[in-house]
């Protein structure tokens, strides 16, 4: 009985600890994409990248495939805004898990035709133009699909722009 009574003692001990690791790693991912979030909002690009690219390490060690891309993806607009486009794409393409998490997936092709919309590459004014489209078209065709309501009409706004 005694022996029963220690080992579920130190598995609780153990448990406790555990949750408690998982807690901290979640506190600091939020501290550090909120102050991304705010360095954003006012204009400080390289401070807002260095917190991006903390709590991307934080999701990767921990394994957290949704928070990865979802700061994968802020990580490329940040990028867009600062005319870093090659970089940017470079982030979204290596977003490979973003197929699981069907509303990030379709931010992360609107994403991708923000790019290339403000991308001066060698493409012909026409060529760019049907890449763009064909990426919007197929956010606004997910975006129906899956039932995004709030993406729609965004990604249909930016087709109209074009």
């Amino acid at each position: 009985m005694k022996r029963l009574t220690f080992f579920c003692i130190l598995f609780i001990f153990s448990l406790s600890n555990v949750f408690s690791q998982d807690l901290t790693a979640l506190y600091a991912f939020e501290k550090h994409f909120e102050q991304a979030k705010i360095y954003d909002k006012v204009s400080l690009y390289a401070e807002c990248v260095e917190e991006i690219n903390s709590a991307l390490q934080i999701s990767k060690e921990q394994k957290w495939l949704k928070r990865e891309v979802t700061a994968g993806i802020f990580l490329a607009e940040v990028k867009r805004k600062t005319e870093d486009f090659k970089e940017g794409m470079s982030i979204l393409n290596g977003l490979k898990n973003s197929v699981n998490f069907p509303a990030l997936h379709v931010e992360k092709l609107g994403r991708i035709a923000a790019l290339l919309n403000e991308e001066a590459n060698e493409l012909s004014y026409e060529q760019k133009f049907d890449t763009v489209r064909f990426y919007l078209d197929s956010v606004i065709a997910l975006s129906e699909q899956l039932g995004l309501k709030k993406c729609k009409p965004v990604y249909t706004m930016n087709w109209g722009t074009l």
